[in-house]
């Protein structure tokens, strides 16, 4: 049997190149996933012409904190509705959130207590398009939810209670936007 003992010296060089080579995957595959999201189609992404979910954006857009500013940016000039921070924190643990033309509230389901509607009220153009609601948390944070089609201008979603979505809405520091 082969014995293969190694110096502490060279178990520390070893451990560093490891180390190394690992920084160094990390850092080309996310440069990869970057390189993959052309402007034009983030765009598309953001104003609807590409229908949400993508997996591979969603992803990007999960690692990539200045692909998200970009998206938000985008979002932001297209979205139908904006609903702003809130002025004051709320003690309501279901906050309500109204923006112009657009309301946003959440109620417990009765049937399961570990789940919230969402429910996303217009309010003036009844016929505007509600399909994707995208909050934007402070720290750069994006969660977004497709929605279903309005009726009488609402449209209503079921998420869980611990979702990232419900986590924002909930934060009075996010931003809402409906496109």
């Amino acid at each position: 049997m082969t014995d293969y003992r190694l110096s502490p010296e060279i178990t520390t060089q070893a451990q560093q190149k490891f180390s190394q080579l690992m920084v160094t995957r990390t850092l080309l595959e996310s440069e990869k996933l970057s390189q993959g999201v052309s402007a034009s189609r983030l765009y598309a992404y953001a104003n609807g012409s590409l229908l949400y979910p993508q997996s591979d954006l969603d992803k990007a857009l999960g690692q990539n904190l200045s692909l998200r500013r970009t998206y938000k940016s985008m979002v932001s000039k297209v979205a139908s509705f904006y609903l702003p921070e809130s002025l004051a924190a709320s003690s309501d643990a279901l906050p309500t959130r109204e923006g112009e033309g657009c309301r946003i509230s959440l109620k417990k389901s009765r049937a399961e207590p570990d789940q919230i509607y969402i429910i996303v009220e217009l309010t003036k153009e009844r016929d505007a398009h509600a399909e994707v609601l995208v909050v934007c948390g402070e720290d750069d944070l994006l969660a977004q939810i497709a929605l279903p089609t309005p009726r009488n201008g609402v449209s209503q979603v079921i998420v869980e209670k611990n979702s990232e979505i419900l986590t924002l809405l909930a934060d009075p520091k996010s931003e809402a936007y409906v496109r």
